[in-house]
């Protein structure tokens, strides 16, 4: 069962080009729940590395 547009709709029913554009949506669901899950490590990552960096940073120097 699935939910579009606040109604139910069984997928097994769907036929033909339905079917497909249920199958292609369900892939574009899941690709963009990984994406957004990556997306989210990176940023951990990002500030993990980045207190490593400001901790070992010289002391003192400002070189622009």
């Amino acid at each position: 069962m699935f939910t579009f547009e606040k109604k139910e709709y069984d997928e097994k029913k769907l036929e033909g080009k339905g079917k497909i554009a249920f199958d292609n949506i369900t892939i574009i669901q899941k690709t963009k729940d990984d994406l957004l899950h990556k997306l989210e490590q990176q940023r951990i990552l990002e500030a993990h590395y980045t207190e490593i960096l400001k901790a070992n940073l010289p002391n003192g120097e400002d070189k622009k």
